[in-house]
Protein backbone atom coordinates (compact mmCIF):
# COMPACT_ATOMS: atom_id res chain seq x y z
CA UNK A 1 0.00 0.00 0.00
CA UNK A 2 1.22 3.35 -0.41
CA UNK A 3 2.51 5.15 2.32
CA UNK A 4 2.83 9.05 2.54
CA UNK A 5 3.22 11.82 5.23
CA UNK A 6 -0.23 12.79 5.15
CA UNK A 7 -1.25 8.87 5.53
CA UNK A 8 1.08 8.73 8.87
CA UNK A 9 -0.12 12.11 9.94
CA UNK A 10 -3.78 10.94 9.82
CA UNK A 11 -2.48 8.17 11.63
CA UNK A 12 -1.08 10.19 14.51
CA UNK A 13 -3.11 10.56 17.89
CA UNK A 14 -2.40 14.22 18.48
CA UNK A 15 0.17 16.77 17.12
CA UNK A 16 2.57 16.15 19.35
CA UNK A 17 3.09 12.57 18.24
CA UNK A 18 3.76 14.07 14.88
CA UNK A 19 6.15 16.09 15.95
CA UNK A 20 7.97 13.92 17.76
CA UNK A 21 8.02 10.94 15.05
CA UNK A 22 9.37 13.70 12.66
CA UNK A 23 11.95 14.43 15.11
CA UNK A 24 13.09 10.68 15.78
CA UNK A 25 13.63 10.23 11.63
CA UNK A 26 15.76 13.34 11.80
CA UNK A 27 17.54 12.38 14.73
CA UNK A 28 18.52 9.23 12.90
CA UNK A 29 17.46 7.40 15.94
CA UNK A 30 16.13 4.26 13.58
CA UNK A 31 18.94 2.37 13.34
CA UNK A 32 17.16 -0.73 11.54
CA UNK A 33 14.75 -0.57 8.74
CA UNK A 34 13.48 -3.92 7.78
CA UNK A 35 10.23 -4.98 5.72
CA UNK A 36 8.57 -7.81 5.21
CA UNK A 37 9.07 -9.90 1.87
CA UNK A 38 4.96 -9.31 1.14
CA UNK A 39 5.26 -5.86 2.49
CA UNK A 40 2.88 -5.55 4.64
CA UNK A 41 5.21 -5.09 7.59
CA UNK A 42 7.59 -2.56 8.65
CA UNK A 43 9.49 -3.22 11.17
CA UNK A 44 13.04 -2.07 13.03
CA UNK A 45 15.13 -1.13 15.50
CA UNK A 46 15.31 2.64 17.70
CA UNK A 47 17.12 4.23 20.08
CA UNK A 48 15.88 5.10 23.53
CA UNK A 49 16.33 6.24 26.41
CA UNK A 50 16.78 2.51 28.06
CA UNK A 51 20.53 0.15 27.20
CA UNK A 52 18.41 -2.01 24.44
CA UNK A 53 16.29 -0.43 21.77
CA UNK A 54 12.81 -0.73 20.72
CA UNK A 55 11.52 -2.78 18.17
CA UNK A 56 8.57 -0.58 16.51
CA UNK A 57 6.22 -1.79 13.82
CA UNK A 58 3.62 -1.45 11.42
CA UNK A 59 1.58 -4.25 10.56
CA UNK A 60 -0.45 -4.00 6.65
CA UNK A 61 -1.67 -7.42 6.98
CA UNK A 62 -5.35 -5.63 6.71
CA UNK A 63 -4.94 -2.53 5.43
CA UNK A 64 -7.94 -1.44 6.69
CA UNK A 65 -6.94 -1.71 10.35
CA UNK A 66 -3.24 -1.27 10.81
CA UNK A 67 -1.83 -2.48 13.69
CA UNK A 68 1.19 -0.67 15.80
CA UNK A 69 3.37 -2.70 18.21
CA UNK A 70 6.72 -0.86 19.98
CA UNK A 71 8.31 -2.66 22.77
CA UNK A 72 8.25 1.06 24.45
CA UNK A 73 6.78 1.99 27.93
CA UNK A 74 4.33 4.89 26.12
CA UNK A 75 0.36 4.55 26.01
CA UNK A 76 -0.10 6.25 22.88
CA UNK A 77 -0.90 4.44 19.56
CA UNK A 78 0.99 4.66 17.57
CA UNK A 79 4.39 5.59 19.46
CA UNK A 80 6.22 8.10 18.26
CA UNK A 81 8.45 5.00 16.99
CA UNK A 82 6.30 3.43 14.92
CA UNK A 83 5.16 6.47 12.83
CA UNK A 84 8.37 7.37 12.95
CA UNK A 85 8.69 3.84 10.52
CA UNK A 86 5.89 5.22 8.58
CA UNK A 87 7.92 8.70 7.90
CA UNK A 88 11.00 7.00 7.02
CA UNK A 89 9.20 5.21 3.90
CA UNK A 90 7.56 8.07 3.09
CA UNK A 91 10.69 9.70 2.50
CA UNK A 92 11.99 7.03 0.60
CA UNK A 93 14.74 5.71 3.46
CA UNK A 94 15.96 2.09 2.51
CA UNK A 95 14.02 -0.78 4.09
CA UNK A 96 16.22 -4.66 4.04
CA UNK A 97 13.71 -7.24 3.24
CA UNK A 98 14.08 -9.34 6.06
CA UNK A 99 11.71 -12.32 7.84
CA UNK A 100 9.09 -11.32 9.85
CA UNK A 101 10.18 -12.08 13.51
CA UNK A 102 8.34 -14.92 15.34
CA UNK A 103 6.90 -12.93 17.65
CA UNK A 104 5.08 -10.88 15.48
CA UNK A 105 4.26 -13.47 13.58
CA UNK A 106 2.74 -15.29 16.87
CA UNK A 107 0.53 -11.96 17.65
CA UNK A 108 -0.26 -12.22 13.90
CA UNK A 109 -1.80 -15.83 14.06
CA UNK A 110 -3.79 -14.89 17.42
CA UNK A 111 -5.44 -12.31 15.97
CA UNK A 112 -6.32 -14.22 12.78
CA UNK A 113 -8.27 -17.00 14.82
CA UNK A 114 -10.11 -14.15 17.12
CA UNK A 115 -11.22 -13.27 13.67
CA UNK A 116 -12.07 -16.12 12.28
CA UNK A 117 -14.19 -17.45 15.63
CA UNK A 118 -15.83 -13.60 16.09
CA UNK A 119 -17.29 -14.35 12.27
CA UNK A 120 -18.14 -18.03 13.16
CA UNK A 121 -19.82 -16.79 16.45
CA UNK A 122 -21.56 -14.05 13.86
CA UNK A 123 -22.65 -16.71 11.93
CA UNK A 124 -24.72 -19.19 14.10
CA UNK A 125 -28.19 -18.51 15.22
CA UNK A 126 -29.09 -16.51 18.24
CA UNK A 127 -30.18 -19.20 20.66
CA UNK A 128 -32.92 -18.07 22.67
CA UNK A 129 -33.62 -19.43 26.13
CA UNK A 130 -37.63 -19.90 25.53
CA UNK A 131 -38.24 -21.38 29.25
CA UNK A 132 -36.91 -18.17 30.48
CA UNK A 133 -38.69 -15.51 27.46
CA UNK A 134 -41.96 -17.17 28.77
CA UNK A 135 -41.78 -16.14 32.27
CA UNK A 136 -40.73 -12.87 31.59
CA UNK A 137 -43.60 -12.66 28.68
CA UNK A 138 -46.03 -14.33 31.29
CA UNK A 139 -44.95 -12.08 34.30
CA UNK A 140 -44.93 -8.58 31.71
CA UNK A 141 -48.78 -9.44 31.11
CA UNK A 142 -50.11 -9.91 34.06
CA UNK A 143 -48.68 -6.46 34.96
CA UNK A 144 -50.63 -5.34 32.20
CA UNK A 145 -53.55 -7.27 33.45
CA UNK A 146 -53.43 -5.91 36.68
CA UNK A 147 -53.05 -2.38 35.45
CA UNK A 148 -55.93 -2.64 32.91
CA UNK A 149 -57.99 -3.74 36.00
CA UNK A 150 -56.99 -0.86 38.19
CA UNK A 151 -57.32 1.58 35.39
CA UNK A 152 -61.12 -0.03 34.90
CA UNK A 153 -62.13 0.08 38.22
CA UNK A 154 -61.32 3.78 39.19
CA UNK A 155 -62.53 4.42 35.86
CA UNK A 156 -66.06 3.23 37.19
CA UNK A 157 -65.98 4.46 40.45
CA UNK A 158 -64.36 8.18 39.42
CA UNK A 159 -61.25 9.99 40.51
CA UNK A 160 -62.70 11.07 43.74
CA UNK A 161 -61.97 7.75 44.79
CA UNK A 162 -58.69 7.90 44.07
CA UNK A 163 -56.10 7.78 47.02
CA UNK A 164 -51.90 8.09 47.13
CA UNK A 165 -51.50 4.51 47.77
CA UNK A 166 -53.32 2.96 44.50
CA UNK A 167 -52.00 6.08 42.53
CA UNK A 168 -48.66 5.06 43.20
CA UNK A 169 -49.11 1.38 42.65
CA UNK A 170 -50.61 2.77 38.90
CA UNK A 171 -47.90 4.25 38.33
CA UNK A 172 -45.03 1.47 39.45
CA UNK A 173 -47.02 -0.69 37.16
CA UNK A 174 -46.79 1.54 33.99
CA UNK A 175 -43.22 2.83 34.87
CA UNK A 176 -41.54 0.00 36.51
CA UNK A 177 -42.18 -2.90 34.16
CA UNK A 178 -41.96 -0.62 30.63
CA UNK A 179 -38.54 0.29 32.45
CA UNK A 180 -37.49 -3.40 33.22
CA UNK A 181 -38.75 -5.21 29.95
CA UNK A 182 -39.49 -2.60 27.33
CA UNK A 183 -40.00 -4.76 24.23
CA UNK A 184 -42.04 -7.67 25.51
CA UNK A 185 -45.08 -5.83 25.66
CA UNK A 186 -44.70 -2.73 23.44
CA UNK A 187 -48.13 -2.98 21.52
CA UNK A 188 -50.02 -3.84 24.62
CA UNK A 189 -49.15 -0.89 26.43
CA UNK A 190 -49.37 1.41 23.82
CA UNK A 191 -53.28 0.47 23.16
CA UNK A 192 -53.40 0.78 26.98
CA UNK A 193 -51.55 4.41 26.97
CA UNK A 194 -54.21 5.84 24.17
CA UNK A 195 -57.41 4.28 25.32
CA UNK A 196 -56.03 5.82 29.55
CA UNK A 197 -53.88 8.34 28.81
CA UNK A 198 -56.11 11.09 30.45
CA UNK A 199 -56.57 9.09 33.45
CA UNK A 200 -53.13 8.09 33.96
CA UNK A 201 -52.39 11.63 34.07
CA UNK A 202 -54.99 12.52 36.17
CA UNK A 203 -53.87 9.92 38.39
CA UNK A 204 -50.20 11.14 38.39
CA UNK A 205 -51.36 14.43 39.50
CA UNK A 206 -53.35 13.18 42.19
CA UNK A 207 -50.85 10.98 43.34
CA UNK A 208 -48.35 13.85 43.67
CA UNK A 209 -50.54 16.03 45.50
CA UNK A 210 -51.89 13.26 47.67
CA UNK A 211 -47.77 12.98 48.98
CA UNK A 212 -47.28 16.24 49.56
CA UNK A 213 -50.11 16.80 51.67
CA UNK A 214 -48.71 13.77 53.54
CA UNK A 215 -45.14 15.64 53.89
Amino acid sequence: MEIDEAYADSLAPNAGAIKNARGVVLKRKLVGLFRSPDGTLLFGDCKGSGADNYKPSADFSDPAKPVFRCTCPSHQFPCKHSLALLYAHAQGAKFVEKDVPADISEKRTKMQQRAEKKKEDGEKPHKVNTSALKKKIEAQLKGIELLESLVNDLMRAGLGTLNAKSARQMDFLYRGDRRREPALAENSYEKLEARFAPTLTAARTRADVAQRLTV
